[in-house]
């Protein structure tokens, strides 16, 4: 099998760009701390494109939104997932539409708040680890959550509602891939604040604040992750399906 001939590989390797950045970004912020922020924007800027450009790459797999919406047509009624497992939906053209509509909230969410942070450090309020509700971090991480949550959820739910249709592509290890590395570049960074805060496993130290430390740290932590989580989206983002059954033995 392969991939209709009006898929291109253009959206997988936007994804598989994303692991390079990353590393990138945390290992130059590593090096150069008072201009993380700079390079964060850049990060945080293609995290958002990295989200619908994966959902667009599992709506071309099968010829576009127009097709995948009547296959979706097919599937029969199903449960919304946790915590709203008690109410049903109907997959379909409207379900599609919905669970792009959320995913693409996350994208004008991350850019707004990405210059939100940029702002609020420039203007010394936002002051990265520190949850006094004075300072920007703790309303950022609030509605970060938020957006971020919404997305998943229904990234989630659409692959609940198209599991059967996009079997062949493997797009629960896909998932899993895409969420392990914004876990690394958010939900972790939050976590080791946390830490920081309490003194647990990870200690303040003398002259610097929570919030220099935990970067420190999640950077680290991000250059050494980055490679067991390239070798996992090199498994799973394989070169397989754009390959020319005319041209393979």
């Amino acid at each position: 099998w392969s991939l209709p001939s009006d898929v291109t590989d253009d959206r997988v390797f936007g994804v598989l760009c994303w692991l390079q950045i990353y590393a990138t970004d945390s290992w130059l912020s590593l090096i150069w701390p008072e201009h993380a922020l700079y390079f964060n924007v850049v990060r945080d800027m293609y995290e958002a494109y990295v989200l619908f450009e994966f959902f667009k790459y599992l709506t071309d797999c099968v010829d576009g939104e127009d097709n995948f919406a009547e296959k979706l047509e097919y599937v029969p009624q199903m449960k919304y997932s946790m915590p709203l497992c008690c109410f049903h939906i109907k997959p379909g053209r409207i379900f599609l539409f919905r669970c792009k509509q959320m995913i693409l909230q996350y994208v004008y969410v991350k850019i707004g708040l990405t210059v939100a942070t940029f702002v609020l450090e420039l203007t010394h309020y936002y002051d990265e680890g520190n949850f006094a509700v004075n300072r920007g971090y703790l309303w950022i991480t609030i509605v970060y959550n938020i957006s971020i949550f919404l997305a998943l959820y229904f990234l989630v739910l659409f692959y609940e509602g198209s599991k059967e249709i996009l079997k062949e592509f493997q797009p629960l290890a896909k998932f899993l891939c895409i969420k392990a590395v914004i876990f690394a570049a958010f939900w972790q960074s939050v976590l080791i604040s946390i830490m920081v805060k309490f003194n647990f496993l990870v200690t303040a130290r003398p002259g610097y604040t929570s919030g220099e430390i935990s970067a420190v740290v999640n950077n680290a932590l991000i250059c050494i992750e980055m490679f067991p989580i390239a070798v996992a989206f090199a498994l799973t983002f394989t070169w397989d399906p754009f390959k020319d059954p005319a041209r393979v033995p």
